[in-house]
């Protein structure tokens, strides 16, 4: 009797699942944006992309490719490709000088290592490197010039056009294009920030205000929204981007202390519990970043209008202001732990990080504490805490020999120190504080010692400019002192009736002399804003 044979019946294969599953050949379930096969295994989902076997097996063979090795920097940190001696130049000239000038006091891994790395394999990043190198060497070179200085900071060779650092630009943007639509959703965070960092730091130097607080708040909302969509606990982050992370928040900082209140990071990821111990001075520092971009949130809750608020959200305020307030004297107690634990023998750099710690400290301290006030009389009470700052700042500058009054121990260490010296900063460092106290102290000698700081100070800082807001603040200082009958000799001498609420400046410094706006309340608290345009020249 002849037999049948059955033929099983099999479903039709699915070849939309994601890249992960397609390599290891195991089935997908397809469950978006990740797959619960790879979750449950533990590894990480590389998402969906409609792509053959034969196009991964090719992407796959091209990704573990040897890298070309064959040329190196001078300090082995870039590998670089097939560039022009123009090109080699100019990233030599990031890695020995600009990487130093971004990290400032502190030993930033960002720069000197990270993102030289992530370039070693990214053309975006080695491109915007390549225009930083060029447009940072033309800064230094310019105001040496300025200045009538002799320190040479390359030898032969002109200064690096516009057009050629905007050519490195339109590379860097091309190329990043490119990346990004190639690579899996999800895979490049770490890109699409570094580039966003790097094109602030090219807007800075080339003065374009507007365009690097746009580029600044873009990186926020990519952070945000990547933190957002992300499960708590169920993502693994670089250290890139944690660097990062940090670096965007000191950076909204700065772009608070101009009037410009950028989103915050969400609260829930901030950590600013009182009683942690540091271990050096970056985590003292992120801790108190963290602290102030709280302090700023607390702020905009408030707001700046000054009106009147009724009991209950008045003491609502109140609780809340001294839990922050609670928050940074316990981070002061931690930082007075760590320095006693370093000694009598501290290096420089890190007593120069230690008082520009104490700098903001000072000025996180009086912006919760006056904050609730509707006059600017609150900021009278603290004169002492003032003039702590205004002497941290004054020893920073004494300790760095960018002061003119300073001196070295030897010619060799004073020739050293003038060729490390650097005309530009990324982040904020005194002249932010020291412009704050200028404004906002009305003892008449802490507030010209500080616009004294600012003048002597031939340094940018990110957005801040030191000659500007010298200018902006002596400003400020003859408009309230103006109906002085005689030079004040306290802060009591000035009216309330003539201090300055608010000064609001240009989006862009460019042209000279610039528009000013100063907000006023010359009818006492409750009455009107009455606002006043003057043109500062600087």
């Amino acid at each position: 009797m002849a037999t049948t044979a059955t033929r099983r019946l099999t479903k039709p294969r699915s070849r939309n699942g994601c890249i992960t599953c397609k390599i290891r050949h195991v089935k997908c379930d397809e469950t978006k944006p990740y797959c619960t096969q790879c979750q449950s295994s533990g590894r990480k989902c590389d998402g969906y992309d409609n792509v053959s076997q034969t196009q991964l097996r090719q992407r796959i063979t091209e990704r573990h490719q040897p890298l070309n090795r064959n040329v190196l920097s001078a300090d082995h940190r870039l590998i670089l490709r097939q560039e022009s001696p123009t090109e080699r130049r100019y990233v030599d000239f990031f890695n020995t000088r600009t990487s130093h000038a971004f990290s400032g006091f502190y030993d930033s891994k960002l720069w000197s290592y990270l993102i030289p790395q992530f370039g070693e394999y990214e053309p975006s990043v080695r491109h915007a490197i390549t225009a930083i190198g060029a447009i940072h060497e033309r800064v230094e070179l310019s105001a040496a010039e300025e200045a009538g200085d002799a320190v040479v900071l390359r030898e032969g060779g002109s200064a690096p056009t516009e057009r050629f650092v905007l050519e490195e630009y339109n590379k860097s943007i091309q190329t990043l294009v490119k990346s990004l639509s190639a690579q899996s959703r999800g895979g490049n965070i770490d890109l699409t920030l570094t580039a966003c960092c790097l094109f602030i730091c090219l807007e800075m130097l080339r003065g374009n205000r507007k365009e690097a607080l746009d580029h600044i708040e873009a990186g926020l909302r990519i952070i945000y929204k990547h933190e957002q969509s992300t499960p708590p606990g169920s993502a693994w982050t670089s250290e890139l981007y944690q660097q990062l992370r940090d670096l965007f928040l000191r950076l909204n900082l700065q772009a608070a202390f101009m009037s410009r209140l950028l989103m915050p990071l969400s609260m829930d990821s901030l950590d600013t519990r009182p009683g942690q111990t540091f271990m050096n001075w970056p985590e003292a520092r992120s801790q108190l970043d963290q602290l102030m971009t709280k302090a700023l949130l607390y702020i905009r809750t408030v707001g700046i209008m000054r009106e009147k608020r009724p009991p209950a959200l008045e003491a609502e305020l109140e609780a809340e202001q001294e839990q922050i307030l609670i928050e940074i004297l316990s981070w002061r107690s931690s930082h007075d732990k760590l320095l006693h634990k370093l000694g009598p023998n501290i290096q420089q750099s890190d007593l120069c990080a230690s008082l520009l710690l104490r700098v903001y400290y000072y000025i996180a301290l009086m912006w919760v504490r006056v904050v609730l006030n509707r006059d600017e009389h609150g900021y009278d009470r603290y004169t002492v805490d003032f003039e702590s700052a205004v002497c941290y700042a004054e020893e920073i500058i004494r300790l760095t020999s960018l002061c003119p009054d300073s001196t070295a121990a030897t010619t060799t260490d004073s020739a050293k120190t003038k060729q490390a010296k650097s005309v530009f900063s990324l982040e904020g460092e005194i002249i932010g504080p020291m412009y704050f106290t200028a404004v906002r102290c009305r003892n008449p000698s802490l507030r010209r010692r500080a616009i004294n700081t600012l003048l002597h100070y031939s340094k940018r800082e990110g957005f801040w400019d030191a000659r500007i807001y010298a200018n902006v603040a002596k400003l400020v200082v003859e408009v309230e002192e103006s109906q002085c009958s005689e030079p004040p000799t306290s802060e009591k001498d000035i009216s309330s009736l003539a201090r300055v609420y608010e000064e609001v400046q240009p989006k862009d410094f460019k042209p000279n002399p610039v528009q000013v706006l100063l907000y006023m309340k010359p009818e006492g608290v409750d009455g009107p804003w009455k606002m006043r345009s003057y043109m500062v020249e600087w």
